[in-house]
């Protein structure tokens, strides 16, 4: 990415994937409380499906794991 992309603060780009990190990690921490591990979704739009996978890939070693 360029530096001129990044010091626009009003990026579309850029709001969107923020968003899309928010969201994520907003549905990571719904899988967490009901205990999955993985998740996928199916989400209708109105020209197809996308799924939405969200997995467990190990844990982090620098963190202690709180149940």
């Amino acid at each position: 990415m360029s530096s001129e992309a990044q010091d626009s603060p009003d990026d579309p780009f850029d709001e969107g994937l923020d968003a899309a990190v928010i969201a994520a990690a907003e549905l990571v921490a719904c899988a967490k409380t009901v205990g999955l591990t993985e998740l996928e979704l199916p989400i209708p739009d109105e020209s197809s499906v996308w799924a939405v996978t969200v997995k467990k890939l190990g844990i982090r070693k620098d963190e202690k794991e709180v149940l």
